[in-house]
């Protein structure tokens, strides 16, 4: 336990010990990551069964399924890259049909024009510019039938080369199909959706724990400072005013929680940082609200001064009746019957 050396007349308060400010915290979090969870999952849910959400993700779905470059499932809307082993089952005849259907068929999405293989004054050819039909360094023997399909890997190939050669044109085949405008505009649209729900998500899961649970607990405690006997006082170590919490509050809930879905998880680390190196162990939400965390079992929360100086000039026994000050109930684990 750390006694606070600020110019104060009486030793009634004291800061929090870093471990439990770091337990506090991570209750917080966890409270925080749950709701938030739920919140993203009920909206995904409401969007999902809406008219609007309902015909933007059919219409990416179709884009998807038409290109041949994927497996797709109607019932569920859902689709799956085409990603196992071309060496396994039937793989090389599905996969190099697909291929084959999206560089060949009319409307699967592929525009030569915005394609990785396009050459200015010549016409696209599949067999050519894909395979490289005729040129030394093609992978694949032509004219030698493979079940539905003419052209086969070369025979001193191994499994491995297979497989990356099948890896590359595919990759390709989805760079092609990512930049025709149609995928594009409906793929937006879903981004938008998904940065929209992170932002209300991120709100809903901050509101409650962080923003509302101060004041109802009062003296600046969330769930987890409630849970863990911490409070939090003014820069003079008094009883925080409404304004001081709600700075803090949003601080705290906004920035250094907020922000670390964006920030790498660094605004975490540089206020874990601060509540070890500062002499009140404030976090960067405690330094800029004028605030920091006590021990609310051990400290004397007075409202103001003038309450301090009149508690201070009774006898211990008129202090005893006379207790104008917050002091949390020392926390008594409950007996094994």
């Amino acid at each position: 336990m750390y006694q606070i050396r600020a110019k104060r007349k009486y030793s009634n308060i004291l800061i929090a010990p870093f471990g439990r400010r770091m337990k506090a915290a991570l209750l917080d979090l966890l409270l925080v990551l749950v709701l938030g969870f739920f919140s993203f999952m009920a909206v995904d849910a409401i969007y999902t069964n809406s008219k609007v959400g309902s015909t933007a993700n059919l219409t990416f779905y179709n884009i998807k399924k038409d290109s041949g470059l994927y497996h797709s499932y109607d019932e569920s809307r859902t689709t799956a890259f085409l990603n196992l082993d071309i060496n396994e089952r039937d793989n090389y005849v599905r996969y190099f049909l697909g291929l084959e259907y999206f560089y060949t068929q009319e409307n699967t999405g592929f525009i030569y024009e915005k394609s990785v293989y396009y050459t200015e004054d010549t016409e696209f050819n599949y067999r050519t510019m894909v395979l490289k039909e005729g040129e030394d360094d093609s992978f694949f023997d032509f004219d030698t039938p493979y079940k539905t399909i003419s052209y086969s890997f070369k025979a001193n190939l191994s499994a491995g080369d297979r497989n990356e050669v099948w890896k590359n044109l595919y990759a390709n085949a989805l760079t092609d199909l990512m930049r025709n405008p149609a995928y594009q505009k409906a793929e937006k649209v879903l981004k938008q959706f998904i940065v929209l729900n992170l932002s209300i998500s991120a709100f809903s899961g901050t509101i409650l724990p962080i923003l509302a649970a101060p004041f109802f607990f009062g003296h600046g405690r969330t769930l987890g400072k409630f849970l863990t006997g911490l409070a939090v006082v003014g820069k003079n170590g008094y009883k925080v005013s409404w304004w001081r919490m709600l700075i803090r509050s949003l601080l705290y809930g906004v920035v250094e929680i907020g922000l670390n879905f964006y920030g790498f998880f660094m605004p975490l680390l540089l206020t874990s940082g601060a509540v070890a190196l500062t002499h009140k162990r404030q976090a960067l939400h405690g330094i800029f609200s004028g605030t920091y965390v006590v021990d609310a079992r051990t400290s004397k929360i007075f409202n103001n001064i003038n309450d301090e100086e009149e508690y201070f000039s009774l006898s211990p026994e008129e202090r005893e009746l006379n207790k104008n000050y917050y002091q949390e109930k020392p926390y008594v684990p409950l007996k094994k019957l």
